[in-house]
C-alpha cells in the first residue's frame, strides 16, 4: 500500500541513511552554477540512443565507447573484427602490445569468463589468445550473441575510478563514483548524487573519497587531471538525465586515469536500456 501511494520503503538503516546522504548533497548542489540539462546532448544523438534501444536492451561495449568519443568522452581506442586475419591487422595499426576482448551485449563479466587478454605483444602472443578467446566463449557464453572481438590499444593508467549511473524509480538518474578496478568491491569508497551534476561538483564527489589521496598525488606521485576528469563525470551525469527515459544502468569500470599523460579514457562500459517497443509506420 505504502510502494504504490509512492512512499518510500526501506528494509536496512544503511538504505535509509545513504538515501538522506543523496538528498543533503542535492540540496548542497544549489550552491554550484545552475546546469542545463539538455545544453550537452543534442537531440539527434539522443535519437541515436534511442534507434539502439528499439526491440533491444543490451548495447555492446564496441557500440557504447563509439558513443562516448561521439559525446567528446574519451575511451580507449580500439578496432572491431570478426577474424583471426582483421584482429592481426587492426592490431598492426594500433602498434603493441594491444588488448584482445570478445564484443558481446549479453556477456558483462568478461574477463571472469576468460574472454579477456591483456599486454600482448606480438603477432603470434595476439594469435594465440585469438584462439583461447573463441574457445572460451564456447564454453563458458554458451547461447550469448558473438558480435565479434575488439582490439584495442593498451592504455597504460595508474589510476582507477567507477563511474555508476542507476535510473531509480524514485528519485532518476543517482551517479556515483568511487574507486575502480579491483577496489570497488574491496573498499566501497563510494560517494553518490542525483543528476545532472556540473564540474565542480564532480570534482567534489572525487574529494570525498579516499582515494582522493591518490587522485591528488601521494607521495611525490603526479596527480590526475581531476579537471578533466571531472568533466567526464559531469558529461555521463548529463547524459543519462537526457536518456533517462530509456535507460536503467550505465557503468564505467574502470576510467582508466594516466597520470604521465594527464588524462582518463574509458576502459570498459556497460549500457542497459529499457526495451523500447519497435516502431512501425
Amino acid at each position: 500500500i505504502y510502494q504504490k501511494s509512492g512512499a518510500l520503503i526501506f528494509y536496512n538503516l544503511d538504505s535509509l541513511l545513504n538515501t538522506i546522504s543523496v538528498i543533503g548533497n542535492k540540496s548542497k548542489s544549489k550552491k554550484y552554477s545552475e546546469i542545463q540539462p539538455t545544453s550537452s546532448v543534442s537531440q539527434k544523438f539522443i535519437d541515436r540512443i534511442r534507434d539502439f534501444a528499439q526491440g533491444t536492451s543490451g548495447i555492446d561495449e564496441y557500440q557504447g565507447k563509439t558513443l562516448l568519443n561521439e559525446l567528446g568522452i574519451p575511451a580507449v581506442k580500439g578496432y572491431l573484427a570478426n577474424s583471426k586475419e582483421k584482429v592481426l591487422i587492426a592490431a598492426s595499426k594500433l602498434g603493441y602490445p594491444v588488448v584482445l576482448k570478445v564484443v558481446s551485449p549479453d556477456v558483462l563479466h568478461k574477463t571472469d569468463a576468460g574472454l579477456v587478454k591483456i599486454n600482448l605483444k606480438t603477432p603470434e602472443q595476439l594469435s594465440e589468445a585469438y584462439e583461447i578467446i573463441m574457445d572460451n566463449f564456447e564454453v563458458n557464453a554458451k547461447g550469448a550473441e558473438l558480435r565479434g572481438v575488439l582490439v584495442e590499444e593498451m592504455f597504460d593508467g595508474d589510476m582507477e575510478l567507477i563511474v555508476g549511473i542507476k535510473n531509480d524509480p524514485s528519485f532518476g538518474p543517482m551517479i556515483m563514483v568511487g574507486a575502480g578496478g579491483i577496489f570497488t568491491e574491496v573498499f566501497h569508497d563510494i560517494t553518490t548524487r542525483m543528476c545532472p551534476i556540473n564540474e565542480d561538483e564532480a570534482t567534489q564527489m572525487m574529494k570525498e573519497l579516499n582515494y582522493s589521496k591518490i587522485l591528488q598525488g601521494y607521495r611525490g606521485k603526479n596527480s590526475a587531471n581531476l579537471q578533466q576528469i571531472a568533466s567526464i563525470i559531469s558529461q555521463l551525469s548529463i547524459l543519462s538525465y537526457n536518456i533517462k527515459d530509456i535507460f536503467d544502468e550505465m557503468e564505467i569500470n574502470p576510467l582508466l586515469i594516466s597520470s604521465s599523460m594527464q588524462m582518463g579514457k574509458a576502459a570498459d562500459i556497460v549500457l542497459t536500456l529499457k526495451k523500447l517497443e519497435v516502431q512501425t509506420v
